[in-house]
């Protein structure tokens, strides 16, 4: 009787250990996070003509010389080393998991634009990346 009481104590504890919590209704995923297997940050994962629009847009800096996050000169809307604008695409890039201020993030961000847009997104430096 004495073991049944022992086997009792011990299941008790044992199932307070692995209590069954209720399901929770998961939020649905975020689109794919771009590039998630590539560290974007290094020039070699991107294609050729997102390096020339980045020298064109920002001379391929994300920071200025004070440290800050560069910010266009005609729209300042416009923010680091792919001036990326932020009214139009903040929201979605923060859907992806991405943060625009650093270079990591504008930068995937960008890539993700590119596959979806082509290079329509940076059509007012064209002159600059077409003859590069």
């Amino acid at each position: 009787m004495k073991w049944i009481s022992t086997l009792l104590l011990t299941l008790s504890i044992f199932a307070s250990v692995l209590t069954i919590r209720p399901a929770r209704a998961e939020a649905p995923l975020p689109p794919e996070k771009p590039a998630a297997a590539q560290n974007l940050a290094s020039n070699e994962a991107l294609p050729p003509i997102l390096l020339k629009i980045a020298f064109c847009e920002s001379g391929n800096r994300q920071f200025d010389s004070t440290g800050r996050v560069l910010h266009g000169r005609v729209n300042p809307e416009d923010i680091g080393r792919f001036q990326i604008n932020l009214p139009a695409h903040a929201a979605e890039a923060a859907t992806l998991g991405l943060d625009l201020q650093t270079w990591q993030g504008n930068t995937e961000f960008a890539a993700w634009l590119y596959r979806k847009e082509g290079t329509a997104p940076w059509i007012y430096s064209r002159s600059c990346w077409t003859t590069r």
